[in-house]
């Protein structure tokens, strides 16, 4: 059987497979696709390959587990420039740093994921009760393994699915991360995700001796966890309130604890007996009844908003409602809903009481809606603009779009890109997103058929069906090809490892943060200051109206920083620069001793808010003295 028989059964086995299949015999291949073959081959059940190309003088093994970069260097996630060329980006570029004694940075396209954050992460258990998550050969995920003293552990199906291995993480004296495979040389990682992610996109083989033979593992598909499935992948299926898996009906409040484990946890419960429902969540380690009342069948709950400008979106069940706030991350009362805590069968009849189990019976499971999720969490949400042109240079390709609430009109906006009939030249059109009586959103001079309750079932019906969107003038019908991305989103993705802080834009070097409270806006606004140039900065947040400070002091080694954890029991992970460690808790929702930063303060913004401050109060003053 040749080489390329074996390959056109394989799917899914990482971009080396192309330069494969150009060969014509297993042996006329490069480094890199040689350590491919053995890959495959193992797959398909040629053993007798394997232990050939074992046996041979060729280095086939020499980087098991060392996750060693073979290839184009074209596919980093990461990439180098000059400090001048970060300097003369945007200010709202948030990647503006340099590194100690060089000229160069390293710009990474995603800051670092915490294990509890990982989609492919099972929390804490047993090999054995995992074991059955994994399906298809290369199938894997990551665990803490309780019995070996919750240490991070990674369950790998073999090619044959007869086999699973597992590979326990070990870490160094810099607590970093890698698997030892036979006194092999390793390189270590800054946290479990990172490790995993290189060891899948180089294809680093793990091998595993028993009973005198070679048994060899690959990462190919992740085993998303099947509760971040539940709530990032699936919409509404249509499930009557009473009869969702996370609701305790009546539980006490003292019993909460014991069903809470992690930071995140949440459940519903009825807070009276008229059933108003409640979210009960751990939330930096502490158990809180937020202070949100969901009324139980009104048909009609309002999504969260960060800006009373933004429109107000209506979904019509409970279960609509808390999937779209976990999807979008949102901030309800200072806390983040993460992971639902599904109530166990035997005990869903304690705390009901007739009236829970009767509407229970009545439950419809309907086809599962796309995922919702609330505008402000949107990444094509661009914010609030004066005028359309501010973001004109975004949108340079025919079918670019993105959304925006206009100040001057007080209209929610559709933005796209469209090409003249009569110039060729692309241009910028608007569609206006009106809301009609019945309170649903569509768009203006387009068929009321089309009606949506939020602006993202609106947005992705479009782009999904490749409807086409008339233009008013000379301009060809136009489709919905590609979202921009916000500078904002965009900001918080990138970041610049080994940095110094005194160069991020949103640091104020000997600043008293609370001279500056004229500055914070919205809560969430957040600056990094210090008080002396060898103290370890601090992190200011305005949370309700009040700018809270922490020392990040009992959170840095060496200039590295500590990753919040969701487990006590969780591994300890670090990030390279302060950087990495506020926008990983932006991205990922990660609470900073129980605060949660979401937008940064730019040192070039401090004049302009200066003038709209002193602006402001010539106005009230003329106001007063009107009166």
């Amino acid at each position: 059987m040749s080489a390329q028989n074996w390959l056109r059964d394989i799917s899914d086995y990482g971009p080396a497979c192309k330069n494969f299949l150009q060969a014509d015999s297993v042996f006329q291949v490069t480094a890199l696709n040689v350590r491919t073959v053995v890959l495959l081959v193992a797959m398909t059940k040629a053993r007798e390959v394997v232990e050939a190309l074992y046996s041979s003088k060729m280095d086939l093994f020499g980087s098991l587990s060392t996750g060693d970069t073979y290839g184009d260097s074209g596919s980093f996630e990461s990439h180098t420039a000059t400090l001048s060329q970060l300097m003369s980006t945007s200010s709202s570029d948030l990647s503006t740093a340099s590194t100690e004694g060089t000229n160069e940075v390293t710009v990474l396209q995603s800051p670092q994921c915490p294990i509890g954050e990982l989609s492919f992460y099972h929390g804490l258990g047993s090999r054995n009760a995992f074991r059955a998550r994994l399906v298809k050969a290369g199938d894997f995920l990551v665990f803490c393994d309780v019995e070996h003293d919750c240490r991070p552990s990674l369950l790998v199906l073999n090619y044959n699915c007869c086999f699973v291995g597992v590979f326990v993480f070990d870490e160094d004296e810099e607590g970093k991360f890698f698997i030892q495979q036979a006194k092999q040389p390793h390189a270590s990682f800054s946290s479990v995700g990172e490790a995993v992610q290189n060891y899948k996109l180089w294809g680093t083989i793990l091998q595993v001796d028993a009973l005198g033979s070679k048994n060899f593992y690959i990462l190919v598909r992740e085993v998303v966890n099947p509760i971040y499935e539940q709530m990032h992948s699936f919409g509404a299926k249509g499930i009557h309130w009473t009869h969702l898996p996370f609701y305790h009906g009546h539980l006490p409040r003292d019993q909460l604890s014991g069903r809470l484990e992690r930071n995140g946890d949440f459940l519903l419960l009825a807070a009276n007996d008229q059933h108003l429902l409640r979210l009960g969540v751990r939330w930096d380690d502490t158990i809180r009844i937020l202070k949100i009342k969901l009324q139980p069948n009104s048909g009609h709950y309002c999504l969260p908003r960060t800006n009373k400008l933004q429109p107000v979106e209506i979904v019509s069940s409970v279960e609509e409602y808390v999937k779209a706030v976990v999807a979008g991350r949102c901030v309800l009362d200072n806390c983040v809903l993460k992971w639902p805590v599904n109530c166990p069968v035997v005990r869903r009849g304690q705390y009901r009481c007739c009236e829970c189990c009767r509407e229970a019976m009545d439950c419809y499971h309907g086809v599962p809606k796309i995922s919702l999720r609330p505008l402000c969490s949107l990444p094509y949400y661009h914010g609030e603009k004066r005028d359309p042109y501010e973001l004109k240079d975004r949108f340079v390709s025919i079918g670019d779009y993105g959304v925006y609430f206009c100040t001057s009109t007080k209209c929610l906006m559709l933005l796209v890109c469209y090409q003249s009939k009569t110039h060729g030249s692309t241009y910028v059109v608007c569609f206006k997103i009106v809301r009609a009586d019945d309170n649903m959103l569509h768009l203006e001079r387009h068929s009321r058929k089309h009606s949506f309750s939020t602006v993202s079932e609106l947005v992705d019906f479009y782009a999904n069906n490749r409807i086409k969107l008339a233009t008013r003038f000379f301009g060809s019908p136009v489709r919905l090809l590609k979202p921009v991305i916000s500078d904002e989103f965009l900001g918080n993705q990138r970041v610049v490892r080994n940095c110094r802080h005194d160069v991020l834009p949103y640091f104020f070097p000997t600043q008293q943060p609370y001279s500056c409270a004229y500055m914070f806006e919205r809560d969430g606004d957040f600056m990094l200051s210090q008080h002396s140039e060898d103290s370890i900065p601090s992190l200011s947040v305005l949370v309700k109206g009040e700018v809270k400070v922490v020392e990040l002091s009992s959170v840095e080694r060496n200039g590295h920083y500590q990753l919040p954890r969701v487990h006590t029991a969780e591994p300890l992970e670090w990030v390279d620069s302060v950087d990495e460690f506020v926008k990983s808790s932006i991205v990922h929702g990660m609470p900073i001793f129980g605060l949660l930063p979401r937008r940064p303060i730019l040192r070039d913004s401090k004049l302009r808010r200066v003038r709209h401050c002193t602006i402001k109060r010539k106005k009230n003053k003329e106001k007063q003295e009107n009166v």
